[in-house]
Order: C-alpha cells, then structure tokens, then sequence
C-alpha cells in the first residue's frame, strides 16, 4: 500500500513593514492631542524569496528571511495561513504572533505537510488595537525530503537505451531495465511505481529542453537520467558540453523537488564498427564521476557493471548486446543492478 511521507515544519519569517503616521486634518497642528495615538495604515507585507519560484524546502527545511522596519514603541504581531495543495482553506491558522527581539517570527514548528506537494502561505501584520494590513500573496512552496530518497514514483529518463531498444518487453510499458528494477524495488520497498520517458536518438542536450516538462507532466519522487551515449558514439559532442546539459538536468530536478540519480553511460558492443568509440566513453563517464563527487549527486555505474560481468575482459561482452549499443535482456538485467544497488546505498 503506498504511504504518506510527512515532514515537521519549522520556518523563520519576518515580514518588511511600513507604518505610516497619519497627521490631523483640517488646519490643526499635529500636536493638538499628544494623548490621542497617532493613526496607522499597515501596508500589505512585502515578501523577499531567496529562492527562484516555488521555494523547495527539505529537511531541514531552509529559512525564510524578511526584514522589519518600525517606529519605535508601535507593538505589531503577526497573522500567518499555511494551505495545502488544492485547499482554499488554510489547515493552519496562527494569530497574533509576537515579534521577538531579532527581526524575526518562529510559527509553529509542529505542523506536518505532504510531501511532494506545493504549498502556499501567506502573512498580514497587525498592531495590538486592531488594525490588521491586507493579507499578502500567497507564496508558494515545494516539499521533498531529499533524505528518504524513496522511489515512490520513478521516472526513468534517457535515449533509446532507456527505451529499452533491444529486449523482448521493447514497447510495453516495462521496456528494458525497468521491468527488472521494479520488481527489485517492489522487493525491498514493498511498494514502487515507475514510469518510461525516453527520447528516440537522444542526446544529452534532448533531455535538458525538456526536462522541465517531463517534471512538471509526472512529478516523480526520483529520476534516472540515462543520456551521452548518442554524444559520444554518434555526435563527438565536447564532455564539458555534455556536462553542462547534464547539470541542467539535475538542476531542474532538484528544483522541482525531485532527487536525480545518475547513470554512467554503458560501454559499446566491441564487435560493433563503433567499438573504438569505448575510450571517449570512458572519459565522459570519469568526468561525470567527478560532477557527482562534487555536486554529491547519486551515481549508479552502469559501465562498471557491465565489465564487472564480463570480469573485465571485452571479448565477454557481446554477450549483453543486441546491436552496436543496444542490450539484451541479460545486459539490461545488468543496468537494472546498478540503478538498484545506488538507490538503496544512500538509504
């Protein structure tokens, strides 16, 4: 049965406020009723977002930061509303929270939301007799907790090798390496979804165009990026371009909630006429395992395996191919290996 992940919440907020004195009207002087405390309009708070659209919070969820500006001896508090995804009824209410001697708000560190969801908040300020300002715009959020690392839904994303070009489930709805990896993970989760997008001749800067949509389409937990081997073989695109668009991709991900998991490209059938592509493979999959190390991005070594199984002897490994760069079953087995034990390594 599919579970509900939820995390605690625990945000910082201030909000920049502008509090404006109004003077007497009608020709009197502004000190004519020194006991009579001066009116006051509270503007709609102004909301600074550190982040590009939707904030991601993780957990720890980062702080939201604002700054208060007031006269001195004006006592202001706070109103705060957390809504969910399709809620036009905010499931938190907190009122008249008290500013506190740094320029911020603590709210209530004990509410839980979804997972996987976008949020929204909004602030209003108030002084103690009862003026309120208007209520900002609602600011939005995206929550992912990074640290579960759960292939709740998974989105295996690449060229026609994630397609699964090659193996007898070519065309149905587990092509390739997934049909093995969901039963693996369906083994040690208990539960896993996942779902095929592939790019027919895809290359890497192919999947960075649309990575965007296919985030916002399926809305994964987890994605598998599998691109370069058009790159290389085909293309002899540069390995810092390839990089470049690879770091787009994760970038999207992480912005959009979802954790990346990257894939060394596999190597090339040597008794193919692309066999003497195998060293700028190499190179790319070094430098890709640099990025991760640096970035900490997930890695699963696809290539790796693939001469681990064929006990690092190239005559062996044709037995894993169906043409020049495309696997058979038994190759695709290998891959779905690789993509598994990364994923549960980091749990």
């Amino acid at each position: 049965m599919k579970q509900n992940y939820f995390i605690n919440i625990f945000c910082i907020i201030t909000i920049s406020l502008t509090i404006i004195p109004l003077m007497g009207c009608g020709g009197g002087s502004s000190n004519t009723n020194n006991n009579k405390p001066p009116e006051i309009i509270l503007p709609v708070p102004d909301a600074y977002s550190p982040s590009n659209g939707a904030n991601t919070i993780y957990n720890p969820p980062p702080l939201l930061i604002y700054s208060i500006e007031k006269p001195d001896g004006i006592d202001v508090v706070y109103d705060f509303e957390l809504y969910g995804s399709d809620s036009e009824t905010p499931i938190a209410v907190i009122s008249d929270l008290p500013e506190n001697d740094s320029p911020y708000i603590l709210w209530n560190p004990d509410i839980t939301l979804p997972l996987r969801s976008i949020c929204h908040w909004r602030a209003r300020a108030a002084v103690l007799n009862g003026i309120k300002s208007p209520w900002m715009q609602k600011i939005s959020f995206y929550l992912f907790d990074y640290r579960r690392n759960i292939p709740e839904r998974c989105v295996a994303f690449g060229d026609s090798i994630t397609g699964g070009y090659g193996s007898s489930t070519f065309g149905k709805d587990l092509p390739g390496y997934q049909k093995y990896l969901k039963t693996m993970l369906i083994d040690f989760y208990g539960y896993s979804e996942i779902i095929t997008k592939w790019i027919p001749g895809g290359y890497t800067i192919d999947g960075a165009t649309i990575m965007e949509s296919v985030l916002i389409n399926y809305k994964p937990s987890m994605i598998l990026i599998l691109f370069g081997t058009h790159d290389t073989v085909i293309a002899q695109v540069e390995i810092q371009d390839m990089i470049n668009n690879i770091n787009t991709m994760v970038t999207e991900a992480f912005a959009r909630g979802t954790l990346p998991v990257l894939g060394t490209i596999p190597p090339v059938n040597p008794a193919s006429q692309h066999y003497k592509r195998q060293a700028i493979i190499g190179e790319f999959n070094t430098e890709l395992k640099k990025y991760c190390d640096q970035k900490g991005i997930i890695l699963a070594d696809i290539n790796g395996y693939f001469w681990a199984a064929a006990n690092e002897e190239e005559n062996k490994l044709p037995q894993f191919f169906y043409d020049s760069e495309h696997s058979n079953d038994k190759g695709y087995e290998i891959m779905a290996q690789a993509w598994f034990d990364a994923i549960i390594a980091k749990n």
